[in-house]
């Protein structure tokens, strides 16, 4: 099984893959060609559940819908981040909602450029 693979064009990669010595998938990313940002990072366990995913929604805006798991897949954390070019990555915006490990919404959190402006705990 390979341990990696990648397409490049113009000899840029602009999609990485990662495997566990098993074959099952560890890590994928893309990264958009005409952009410097990723539009896709995913990060996944042995067991292949996910641990975070990152989503382009917006491209006008360069934003993202970012997700964090539990071990065993339940959604520890969701929101929003947009790309940031001055600091070559993604900040958090908008509202974060933080669930327990039965899905209950324990916690929402307001960004404003990356830093927690508010949060509410339930």
């Amino acid at each position: 099984n390979p341990r990696s693979e990648a397409r490049y064009a113009d000899g840029v990669a602009y999609m990485y893959k990662d495997f566990y010595v098993t074959g099952q998938l560890r890590y994928e990313e893309e990264r958009d060609r005409n952009a410097s940002y990723f539009t896709r990072m995913d990060l996944y366990a042995a067991d292949g559940q996910p641990i975070s995913l990152l989503r382009e929604v917006d491209r006008k805006r360069a934003e993202f819908e970012q997700k964090e798991f539990y071990p065993g897949g339940g959604i520890k954390c969701t929101g929003r981040s947009r790309y940031n070019a001055s600091r070559m990555d993604t900040q958090r915006i908008g509202t974060w909602v933080h669930y327990d490990t039965n899905g209950r919404t324990i916690r929402e959190e307001d960004y404003i450029d990356g830093m927690v402006h508010a949060s509410r705990d339930f």
